[in-house]
C-alpha cells in the first residue's frame, strides 16, 4: 500500500482517502455492475461493526464517510475533526478489508442499488450520458454504465461480490492519502499495524484502448420534458502530455459565461443553457463531451455544429485560452482549501499517474499552455469523423438531424414510452391539505410542509429548529437509529428533514412496489418520532463541528452577519446552527414540542408524485391526522416580522473574519413575503444577477476578474424576507469590488433589464422547472410549494408566470427595495491565519 501523508499543523480537521485502482473497467463479461455494487456493501458491516457502524463510528467523532466507484478506481474518504484519525484509518482500513458480505445485506442492496438505476433512467442527462458513453467507446469498458443494468446487478450473486472484492481490493492495489495535523510516521506506523496479515489479491489486468468509433448520432424518443443535446469524441488517457491543453481548449469552448458555446448558445442566439464541456481521463482512453439543454433544438444543433468545427479548424483566441487557463488554475487554486481536496488530489496523482507531484505537473503544463497548443489539439481530438451525438427531443425528426449532422448510417430510434398522468389534485384530510400527481412511474415522492422554522425560535434555544430536522429522521416508534435506516433501506425509501427561515419540511422518496411499507415506515417518523437522547447527542456534537468549521466559511459567516443586521428582533437574527450555549441547552422534550407544535394537520401541505394508488396513500394519511390531532397542541405562534424597524446604513456592522485566503463581501436589504406580489419579479432579477449569462457573473468575474464566485438571493418568508447579492474576492480588492457590486445592484434597478436579458431568463427558468419537474421528488415538492404559495402547478403556469414580468416590474420591485442603501457585509480572512499551511 502507498501511504501518502500531508501534514498541516493549522487545521482542525483530518481527511483520509483510500483508493484502490480497482473499478467498473475491471469487471469479467458476468460481473457488470460489481464494482460499484461493493462499494455499497462495504458499508453493511464488518467483522467488528455492525450495518450501519461504520458510518455511525466517523459521525461519532464529528465526521463525514462517504464513497464512489469509477471506471479506473473505488474510493473510500472521511474527514473527521483532527484528533479522531486513529478512529479514520480504523474504519477504513475495516471497511476494505473484513467487509462481511450478509447474504440478507446483499439482498437488500441489491433492492437500493436497482432503484437507483431506477433513478436514473428518471433522469434525462443521465440516459443521454449513458448513450454517448456507449457511443464513443463502442464495444469497450469504459462504454458500460458504472452502475451496471437491472439484469446484470440482479444476476449478481454473493460469491460473484465476493471473489470480485478479494481479487481486487487488497493492500497491494491500494493508496491511502492523508492530511491534517498529524504525525507521518505515526499514521504509517498504525496502517501497517492494520494491514497486517491482510493478503495481496490478484494485479491489475492489461486493458486494451478504446476503438476510434465512426461518426453517429442516435435520437432518444422518451417521455422527457427537458430536451437534451449531448456531443462527444474520443479523448486522450489520463497520462497523455496533450491533456492540460485539451481541458483549456474545453474551458474555452464550454465551462463559464463568455465561453464560445456559452456566448453563441445560450447569450447570442438564445436556443440552449446549461451548457458545458469537459474532458474525462481514464487510464486507457477518454472522452470529450458538450451537453446542453435545447429550447430551440433545430438552431441549436446547427450552432453548436458549426462552432465545434470552426474552433477544430482554428483553434480560440489568445484571449479566450489565457481567460480559460486562469479560470482552470484558479480551479486548482480553490481545491487546495480543505484537508479532504488535499488529501484527494494527492491520492488521484498517485493512483491515476504514479507518483505523487502529478497535479504540480500538471499545473506547471496548464501555466504554459498557448494559443498554438489548444489550436494543436483541437485538431486533433474536434475530428468531424469521430463526432457522436445523442439528443433526446421527440419533436425532432430525423431529416432535421440529418440537415445539420449529415451521417451515413441510420439514425436509431429507441422505443417510446407514454406517460398516462393524470394531473394534479387537491383533497382534504382532516384538515390537511394534500396535492396528488399520480402518473405511471414506478417511484414515488413525498413533500410534506408547514410554516415553522427560526420564526417560532427563542433566542436562548437559538438552533432548535435545525436540531429537530437532524434528529427526527433518526429512528421512529420502537426502532432506534441503525434498526430504522435497515428496514429503510431494505424498501429503498429515501427520507430528509428540513427547517428554514419560515418553514419546516420532510419528505420521502420510494419504489412504487415498497408503497404501503414505505409510507408506514415513514409515517412512524411523522406520528411517533424517537428523539432519542444518545442520537440527540450526536446530532448536538455534530452542530457544534459544523459550527466551528464556519471559521472557516466566510459566505456562511456574512450570510449569518448580514440577516442579525436585517432583523435585529425578530428570530431571524439568529443563527441557523445555535451557538454552543444554545445548543448546550436543547433538550429532547424541546424537539418534540416543536414536532407536536408544527406537525398539526391544519398547518401541513403534503405533495405526492409518482406511481401510487391514491386509494393507499389517502388511507395512510387518514391514519396520520388522526393520531396527529390526538396530540393536541397548542395554536402555532410565529413571530411577526412586520413590526421590526428598518435598520440604517449607517448601523452596517463593517467586517468579520473567516477563512485564510479569500474575501466575502455580502449586500443585502429587508425582502418580501411569500405573498407578496413583488416576490416573482425579484425572483428573475436575481436571476438575471446571477446565472453564468447573468450581470454580476459577467461584469464583476469574467469583464473586471474580482470575483471567483458571485451570487444573488431573493429569500421570501413569512411577512417578510431577504434580498441579497455577493461575491468571494482577493482580500486586497474588497473594496473595489464592494463598490462594484452595490453599482451592478444599483444600474439594475434604475435601467430595468434588456428585452434579451429577460427572454433568456424566462427561458433558463422554464428549463430549470421541467428538469426538476422529471423526479418524482421534484413534482412533489412543486406540488406542496404551489400550495403554500397559491399558484398554480407546472411548468405552464411557472411560464404564464414569468410572462406577466416586465422590466417595468421589475424596476418597481428593485427600487422599492432602496439597494443604494443596502447594507455591506464584508469578511475577510482571519488576520493570523496561515493561507499557505504546512505541507
Amino acid at each position: 500500500m502507498w501511504i501518502a501523508v500531508t501534514p498541516l499543523a493549522e487545521s482542525a480537521v483530518v481527511s483520509a482517502h483510500l483508493w484502490f485502482d480497482a473499478g467498473a473497467a475491471d469487471e469479467g463479461p458476468t460481473e457488470h455492475g460489481a464494482a460499484h455494487f461493493v462499494e455499497h456493501l462495504l458499508f453493511k458491516g464488518t467483522d467488528r461493526r455492525p450495518v450501519g457502524g461504520s458510518a455511525s463510528a466517523i459521525e461519532g467523532i464529528g465526521g463525514d464517510l462517504n464513497a464512489w466507484t469509477s471506471f479506473d478506481e473505488t474510493t473510500l474518504h472521511a474527514t473527521a475533526l483532527a484528533d479522531g484519525v486513529n478512529e479514520v484509518l480504523d474504519v477504513l482500513i475495516d471497511m476494505a478489508q473484513h467487509a462481511v458480505f450478509d447474504p440478507d445485506e446483499v439482498e437488500r442492496e441489491r433492492q437500493v442499488v436497482l432503484e437507483e438505476l431506477r433513478g436514473y433512467a428518471d433522469d434525462p442527462e443521465s440516459v443521454a450520458a449513458d448513450h454517448l458513453q456507449a457511443q464513443v467507446f463502442c464495444n469497450h469498458a469504459y462504454g458500460r454504465p458504472i452502475i451496471g443494468t437491472e439484469a446484470s446487478v440482479g444476476g449478481l450473486s454473493r460469491d460473484d461480490l465476493v471473489g470480485f472484492w478479494r481479487r481486487h481490493y487488497h493492500p497491494g492495489r491500494a493508496v491511502l492519502s492523508v492530511a491534517g495535523p498529524v504525525d507521518p510516521q505515526a499514521v504509517r506506523d498504525q496502517v501497517r499495524t492494520l494491514t497486517a496479515g491482510w493478503p495481496i489479491g490478484e494485479s491489475r489486468d492489461p486493458l486494451g484502448r478504446p476503438q476510434n468509433p465512426h461518426r453517429r448520432v442516435t435520437l432518444l424518443d422518451r417521455d422527457f420534458g427537458s430536451v437534451v443535446v449531448q456531443m462527444g469524441y474520443p479523448g486522450p488517457a489520463v497520462d497523455d502530455p496533450d491533456v492540460a491543453a485539451l481541458d483549456v481548449l474545453l474551458a474555452g469552448l464550454g465551462q463559464g459565461g463568455a465561453s464560445r458555446l456559452h456566448t453563441r448558445l445560450d447569450l447570442q442566439a438564445g436556443v440552449a443553457s446549461q451548457v458545458w464541456a469537459q474532458a474525462q481521463h481514464y487510464r486507457q482512453g477518454g472522452m470529450v463531451s458538450v451537453t446542453f439543454c435545447c429550447g430551440e433544438t433545430e438552431a441549436a444543433l446547427a450552432i453548436a455544429h458549426d462552432t465545434l468545427t470552426a474552433v477544430g479548424e482554428r483553434g480560440l483566441t489568445v484571449a479566450e485560452v489565457q481567460r480559460a487557463r486562469d479560470g482552470l488554475l484558479a480551479d486548482l487554486l480553490f481545491a487546495t482549501e480543505t484537508t479532504d481536496g488535499i488529501a484527494g488530489e494527492l491520492a488521484w496523482s498517485i493512483a491515476r499517474l504514479g507518483h505523487p507531484n502529478g497535479l504540480n505537473t500538471y499545473r506547471e503544463a496548464l501555466r504554459a499552455v498557448t494559443a498554438d497548443d489548444v489550436a494543436r489539439v483541437a485538431r486533433r481530438f474536434l475530428e468531424p469523423e469521430r463526432l457522436q451525438v445523442v439528443v433526446i427531443d421527440r419533436e425532432i425528426t430525423d431529416s432535421t438531424v440529418e440537415r445539420h449532422l449529415p451521417v451515413d448510417v441510420p439514425l436509431p430510434r429507441a422505443p417510446t414510452k407514454h406517460s398516462r398522468a393524470t394531473g394534479p389534485t387537491t383533497v382534504d384530510v382532516h384538515g390537511m391539505t394534500v396535492a396528488l400527481w399520480p402518473d405511471d412511474t414506478e417511484v414515488v415522492g413525498i413533500k410534506i410542509l408547514g410554516f415553522g422554522g427560526q420564526s417560532l425560535e427563542e433566542a436562548r434555544l437559538a438552533g432548535s429548529t435545525e436540531a429537530w430536522a437532524r434528529t427526527v429522521i433518526r429512528g421512529a416508534g420502537p426502532y432506534y437509529a441503525v434498526t430504522y435506516a435497515e428496514r429503510a433501506d431494505a424498501l429503498a425509501l429515501s427520507f430528509d428533514a428540513t427547517a428554514g427561515r419560515s418553514t419546516m419540511g420532510l419528505d420521502a422518496t420510494f419504489p412504487a412496489v415498497h408503497s404501503e411499507a414505505a409510507l408506514a415506515l415513514f409515517g412512524r417518523m411523522i406520528t411517533d418520532p424517537r428523539f432519542d437522547l444518545e442520537d440527540f447527542n450526536h446530532v448536538r456534537e455534530a452542530m457544534l463541528d459544523d459550527l466551528a468549521a464556519q471559521v472557516d466559511q466566510s459566505d456562511t459567516v456574512a450570510t449569518e452577519v448580514l440577516w442579525r443586521s436585517l432583523w435585529p428582533r425578530h428570530p431571524w437574527r439568529l443563527p441557523i446552527l445555535g451557538t454552543p450555549a444554545t445548543l448546550s441547552r436543547i433538550r429532547p422534550g424541546r424537539l418534540a414540542t416543536i414536532h407536536d407544535d408544527v406537525l398539526q394537520p391544519e398547518n401541513l401541505i403534503i405533495g405526492v408524485a409518482g406511481g401510487f394508488d391514491p386509494d393507499i396513500v389517502l388511507a395512510e394519511f387518514e391514519r396520520w391526522a388522526e393520531v396527529l390531532t390526538e396530540t393536541g397542541s397548542k395554536p402555532l405562534t410565529l413571530a411577526e416580522p412586520t413590526r421590526e424597524r428598518t435598520p440604517s446604513r449607517r448601523s452596517n456592522p463593517r467586517t468579520r473574519y473567516a477563512g485564510t485566503q479569500q474575501a466575502t463581501v455580502l449586500m443585502g436589504t429587508r425582502g418580501v413575503a411569500f405573498d407578496d406580489p413583488r416576490r416573482t419579479p425579484l425572483a428573475v432579477s436575481t436571476a438575471i444577477l446571477d446565472s453564468q449569462a447573468g450581470r454580476l457573473f459577467l461584469q464583476l468575474r469574467e469583464v473586471r476578474g474580482l470575483a471567483y464566485s458571485v451570487w444573488a438571493r431573493s429569500e421570501a418568508g413569512l411577512g417578510g424576507g431577504t434580498f441579497s447579492a455577493g461575491l468571494a474576492t482577493d482580500p486586497n480588492r474588497v473594496q473595489e469590488a464592494a463598490s462594484a457590486l452595490r453599482g451592478v445592484l444599483v444600474e439594475l434597478a434604475r435601467t430595468g433589464p434588456t428585452d434579451d436579458e429577460l427572454a433568456r431568463v424566462r427561458r433558463m427558468l422554464v428549463g430549470q422547472a421541467a428538469m426538476r419537474l422529471q423526479r418524482v421528488a421534484g413534482r412533489a415538492s412543486e406540488l406542496a410549494w404551489s400550495e403554500l404559495l397559491g399558484r398554480p402547478v407546472g411548468v405552464d403556469a411557472l411560464r404564464e408566470r414569468l410572462q406577466g414580468v416586465t422590466p417595468a416590474s421589475m424596476q418597481q420591485a428593485l427600487q422599492s427595495l432602496d439597494l443604494g442603501e443596502a447594507l455591506t457585509v464584508r469578511v475577510l480572512p482571519r488576520p493570523n491565519a496561515d493561507p499557505e499551511g504546512s505541507r
